[in-house]
């Protein structure tokens, strides 16, 4: 298990960040511009319209789906019936599984497990209650790992949710799976549920006010979190201007992780340090990216929309680059089928890496795939020289969707280098309910250089398969099988954790 908040790490201060980038002012910075957006904008009569500007790329699945937009696709969906049904709906559920965990120190265990849970929704409120209960059968105890830390009695509180997604106001506190800022440029489908013996609790706010308005997220509650947002202000919209430009978007991002591992500790044999509880002893340093954005819807109707953007991210201390693209989605109602789609050009410095904070960060920020050695990812960015020249490379990211029934995306990035750059990233998601069966698949692979490797499930994999079968109206059997992170206590590096489970589960929606 990784923990950030409990692990002894040297913080190496600098001035800058004494000031500016400390939690307090990032707060102090918070609340301005949170004060600032309501101030210019007029209050709502009725709630806005989804943005046309950037698309709701968030996902609140178990793990992030292989593609954002696919991730979006079946969010807009549910949260469009929620919406549309407006009354109150409380739903229980309970599941009973044998599960096995691969690669505990290095072996498998099995545990029954029992999870319960309920949801609620009223108007515009969510509530989710729930959580697992591990029993080893080998040992006839409940799992250490899942409550060896106070945060972990507070996760039965799931997550609170005002509004949805797309509407003027909108604020969830809780689990937050998959987190993308903006064009999802900095910020990339971040999920604080990657590490099998951590869940996090985070916040995640949206404010749109048509003139202005502000999104912020941080990833914690308690521990070092990662923390940030982006302000945008739409200048014509102030002036009685009816033109084309006045939908004309101009935003700032701000993104710190303010304990990043900088290097880990190793002790006398060269391993790494760990403490009883299986965390890892690193000396940490802060990492913020910031960026300035400009985004003009050129086609925003019912059934089509498309959005041009274009944003300069830097990280402090490292390089920039440049990303422009298009982004937007086509609805066809009458045959109830959307796609969502993105195309992006990028100019990369050679000391930069784009989208810093993505899927797997919250196991590359300890140990970066590297064709060398294991190292983190901000001794991987320091290690990176700038030699003045800009490398091209390219994100390409589709999905749809037909009614209830089926669902799939890909997406792909690249540069345009040979292929041992370790540049690339696939991501593949899809879904097919038909009759009583349901079978959904979410793949993602990072950080590899030729085709041949973009399958190949290993420790730059996240996976999530589910198969299951409607048994009457109240229970199904579902198969699972996940991939997440955690440290093996022998090896002491992050190694993938499989968990392979079969469960029987009751829903009943009152």
């Amino acid at each position: 298990m990784v923990r950030r908040g409990q692990v002894r790490a040297d913080r190496q201060r600098v001035g800058i960040r004494e000031s500016f980038f400390e939690l307090s002012g990032q707060a102090a910075c918070l609340a301005g511009l949170l004060a600032l957006s309501m101030a210019l904008a007029e209050p709502p009569a009725a709630p806005a319209a989804p943005k046309a500007e950037t698309l709701s790329l968030q996902s609140e699945v178990t793990i992030p789906p292989g593609t954002r937009a696919g991730a979006a696709l079946l969010q807009q969906l549910r949260e469009d019936m929620e919406a549309a049904e407006g009354k109150a709906k409380l739903t229980l559920s309970g599941g009973l599984a044998a599960e096995t965990l691969d690669a505990q120190d290095g072996k498998s265990e099995s545990f029954i497990t029992l999870d319960l849970g309920t949801e609620f929704s009223i108007w515009k409120l969510g509530i989710g209650l729930g959580g697992p209960i591990r029993v080893s059968l080998e040992q006839g105890s409940i799992r250490h790992e899942d409550w060896d830390e106070l945060a972990d009695f507070f996760n039965v509180a799931q997550y609170v949710r005002f509004g949805h997604r797309g509407e003027s106001i909108y604020a969830r506190a809780g689990s937050l799976p998959s987190v993308s800022l903006g064009h999802a440029t900095i910020v990339d489908r971040l999920g604080s549920e990657v590490d099998a013996d951590r869940i996090r609790r985070g916040l995640e706010v949206s404010l749109d006010f048509e003139k202005a308005g502000v999104d912020y997220f941080q990833t914690s509650l308690g521990e070092s979190p990662i923390l940030g947002g982006r302000a945008f202000v739409r200048p014509l919209k102030f002036f009685d201007v009816d033109s084309f430009f006045e939908r004309l978007g101009v935003g700032f991002s701000f993104v710190t992780d303010m304990d990043a591992p900088a290097r880990l500790r190793l002790d006398s044999a060269g391993r790494p340090q760990i403490d009883e509880d299986g965390n890892l002893h690193f000396a940490g340093n802060s990492v913020e990216v910031f960026g300035f954005d400009l985004d003009l819807p050129l086609v925003a109707s019912d059934w089509f929309s498309m959005t041009a953007y274009a944003d300069e991210v830097f990280i402090r201390n490292a390089g920039q680059g440049f990303h422009t693209g298009f982004q937007g989605q086509l609805k066809l109602p009458l045959v109830e089928q959307a796609l969502l789609y993105q195309a992006e050009y990028r100019l990369l410095d050679s000391d930069y890496i784009p989208t810093y904070f993505d899927s797997l960060y919250d196991v590359q920020q300890f140990h970066f795939p590297d064709s060398d050695s294991r190292v983190t990812k901000l001794q991987q960015l320091q290690s990176l020289r700038p030699d003045g020249s800009r490398a091209s490379a390219a994100f390409f990211e589709a999905a749809w969707a037909m009614g209830k029934t089926a669902a799939f995306g890909a997406n792909w990035q690249d540069t345009f280098k040979d292929d041992n750059d370790q540049s690339a990233q696939l991501g593949v998601f899809g879904r097919v309910a038909v009759s009583k069966y349901r079978i959904e698949l979410n793949y993602i692979k990072k950080n590899f250089g030729t085709l041949s490797e973009a399958f190949t499930v290993d420790d730059r994999s996240l996976v999530t398969l589910s198969v299951a079968s409607k048994v009457s109206e109240l229970v199904e059997v579902v198969l699972l099988v996940t991939r997440r992170f955690q440290v093996n206590e022998n090896t002491r590096e992050v190694e993938s954790l499989d968990t392979y489970s079969i469960s029987l589960n009751l829903s009943k929606t009152f």
